[in-house]
């Protein structure tokens, strides 16, 4: 369970910005907080929900869960002069020689760690993981660039048990210890490594990825229950098949798609072809390819299937635009599952950005899930949370958003009479 997020000079958040899973002491809502087992460790939020302007940053805030997941479940295995992938702000010249710092505090196994890393697009500089395995906090290890010598100090804690030294002489610049323990079969620095991989789930808008999709369904009671999701969701979808297909270069395959099948190995040109079956007033089933179905069927039955695999796994799901395409219910009844205690019984969190405001309602959220991204006029974007405006248990929150009581909302002045086409 992730208890705090926090990055620094990525994207469009300059200063240290801070995304806190921690529950408020608000008595509102209960069931949409999850208790913790060992005392010591905080009441943490099911879900948290980011709200601003076109161009705010919101996308940029998941992209950074995203990076973080990527670089600690792959960076052992990059190439040894790969560059990372990092992006500082750019808006002002100090920040662009600056290097990006990441750090999230989470409970694995009911043990409470912090780590974190610091990097450029050429190495890491500073890398830590602390721990509260007794309830006190322990250091596991410390790794730090040190430029004069161009060579890493690392310092061990006593916590840290097993074999150091080799892991430590493969670990290249340009990758993570932790990564490399893990990809080594460290016992204690796997078990960290499980939090991120395949503990961090992240879902676009942009696209169902059916390879994903097809691995979640091999269960066949993960079907059935995504089956029973498109009946309630009311889209007249009875059942559905994944065949999987070969993609094969023949002689008439065009020239452009042959040069990109042939950079993929042949066992991975692979095609997924989905089939959405509808019952006629005769009880007949008709079958219609995924391609031909609504944008919000598409979008529906890609996130379930994602839904299904992080509630029968736990871990931490973060969608992008997590209202896209959907009817505000269908969105609202997918927040409603993992407040659901009975329902979401592994303690998953949902972290999701949106510009659906019928969400913004007190009668779904309290004050502490959500928050706003806003970018002032230096372009530097900062986060806050609605709990910092004390807004009133009754309070129209989706109409004071609109109104701009709470920021993070876009300045259009006199957009709707600027056009001039047509000459009236």
């Amino acid at each position: 369970m992730l208890i705090e997020f926090r990055l620094r000079n990525y994207c469009c958040f300059r200063e240290e910005q801070v995304l806190s899973m921690v529950a408020s002491s608000d008595t509102l809502h209960p069931e949409n907080v999850i208790e913790p087992i060992w005392s010591g460790n905080p009441r943490l939020l099911r879900s948290a929900a980011i709200y601003g302007a076109n161009g705010s940053g919101k996308t940029k805030l998941l992209e950074a869960f995203n990076f973080l997941d990527r670089f600690v479940s792959s960076s052992f295995l990059s190439k040894p002069q790969a560059r990372i992938r990092t992006h500082p702000f750019i808006f002002d010249e100090k920040s662009k020689e600056l290097p990006t710092d990441f750090e999230v505090i989470f409970i694995k196994d009911n043990i409470k760690y912090q780590f974190g890393f610091s990097v450029d697009t050429k190495r890491v500089f500073h890398e830590w993981l602390f721990g509260w395995p007794n309830g006190r906090q322990s250091k596991f290890y410390e790794r730090i660039w040190e430029n004069d010598k161009k060579e890493y100090k690392y310092s061990w804690g006593d916590t840290l048990k097993g074999e150091k030294e080799s892991i430590r002489k493969r670990t290249r610049e340009n990758s993570l210890f932790l990564t490399a323990a893990a990809i080594n079969d460290h016992p204690q620095l796997k078990t960290v490594y499980e939090w991120f991989t395949p503990g961090l789930r992240g879902w676009s808008s942009n696209e169902v990825p059916l390879p994903v999709v097809a691995e979640i369904l091999q269960k066949a009671e993960y079907k059935a229950q995504l089956i029973k999701m498109l009946q309630a969701a009311d889209l007249s979808i009875e059942d559905f098949s994944i065949k999987e297909e070969d993609l094969r270069i023949t002689k008439n395959t065009p020239s452009e798609i042959k040069a990109i099948l042939s950079s993929i190995p042949e066992d991975r040109r692979k095609h997924f072809r989905v089939t959405m079956y509808h019952k006629l007033s005769n009880g007949q089933l008709i079958g219609l390819d995924l391609n031909a179905e609504s944008e919000g069927t598409k979008r529906f039955f890609g996130i379930c299937a994602a839904i299904i695999q992080a509630l029968e796994d736990g871990g931490i799901i973060y969608v992008d635009e997590l209202d896209a395409s959907l009817h505000p219910l269908l969105s609202r009844a997918i927040i409603q599952t993992f407040h659901n205690p009975q329902v979401n019984c592994r303690n998953v969190q949902l972290i999701f950005n949106t510009h659906d405001t019928t969400l913004l309602d007190p009668d779904l959220f309290r004050r502490d899930q959500v928050w706003f991204v806003e970018k002032k006029p230096d372009y530097a974007s900062i986060l806050y949370s609605l709990a910092e405006f004390s807004p009133r248990r009754e309070e129209a929150l989706a109409k004071n958003y609109l109104q701009g009581r709470y920021g993070a909302i876009p300045f259009i002045g006199g957009l709707a009479n600027e056009w001039n086409i047509g000459g009236c």
